[in-house]
């Protein structure tokens, strides 16, 4: 059974305060790319009705279900470039697909790995067979080496040679910091913070006025939260339950973000199609 820690407790209201809210602008996205607000009720429809739906795929198969959401945030991550790596013009497609991955697999794969005696705790309350996940781990694992070494010999950059030190420089913290401690801080600081300042400079509003939809839709996503823990809370173990409320929420809102922010904006606007600047660095991940 797992047992939370201060730190993990903080990190996971950080994941329920910060990570779960940033998303609470696609709608809003979705209509400033469309240039209509015709179709705002259909848009939110949608929206929630596949949130729910992900959500029940989560109670049901909570196996199959954590590694699509592992695989799934290992490509949306790495596709907002949370480490602000640069690419030449002349990049092929499977260099800059390995630099993604690359960094979107270093919280999806490459922090359980290093943590696995806890991880493994983590995704068992989670509902998961920790087998099944150790076992698409040992294919992963490698392929995000060797993504890793692409980067480096692609990119040719200092920058990547540091992240890669500081990762592996991770163990010797072990017994300080936890998988989820280091997710919430993947998630929060380099995605999801990033991600909301992107938003609001494409909608052009000010940080400090968000349109009434974020507040609304974050009010409801906590809701939906605090829905969840009561689902799940049936027995004695509330660890569990917190966790699956804020994982299987997590995972429910992942999906229709992810089909927006990823497939369909870059169609509807090149500011939001993946990119790689080192010059621009903070414009690529905080708008320009």
């Amino acid at each position: 059974m797992m047992i939370l820690t201060q730190l993990d407790t903080v990190a996971l209201l950080a994941i329920l305060l910060i990570g779960v809210p940033h998303g609470a602008l696609d709608i809003d996205l979705s209509l400033a790319a469309s240039n209509s607000s015709k179709n705002r009720m259909l848009f939110y429809f949608s929206y929630i009705v596949l949130a729910l739906g992900s959500f029940w795929l989560w109670s049901m198969l909570p196996t199959a279900s954590l590694i699509v959401f592992l695989a799934i945030s290992t490509v949306h991550f790495g596709r907002s470039n949370p480490f602000g790596l640069a690419k030449e013009r002349t990049a092929k497609n499977w260099q800059l697909a390995s630099v993604q991955f690359f960094m979107g697999g270093a919280a999806t794969i490459f922090i359980p790995a290093l943590y696995w005696s806890q991880a493994q705790l983590l995704f068992g309350s989670l509902g998961a067979d920790s087998a099944v996940i150790r076992f698409v781990g040992l294919v992963a694992l490698p392929a995000w080496i060797a993504s890793a070494l692409v980067s480096m010999l692609y990119l040719r950059a200092s920058r990547v040679a540091i992240i890669c030190v500081f990762l592996c420089a991770l163990v010797a913290v072990k017994d300080v910091l936890s998988p989820l401690i280091l997710f919430s801080f993947y998630f929060c600081v380099l995605h999801s913070a990033p991600h909301f300042f992107r938003a609001m400079r494409f909608l052009r509003v000010p940080i400090s006025s968000p349109p009434p939809m974020f507040l609304v839709n974050t009010v409801i996503a906590w809701l939906f939260v605090f829905l969840a823990y009561g689902f799940y809370d049936l027995g004695d173990n509330s660890v569990a339950a917190s966790l699956n409320a804020v994982f299987g929420v997590l995972f429910a809102l992942t999906i229709p973000h992810m089909f927006l922010v990823d497939a369909l904006l870059p169609r509807a606007a090149q500011y939001w199609q993946a990119d790689f600047s080192l010059d621009d660095g903070l414009k690529r991940n905080y708008g320009n």
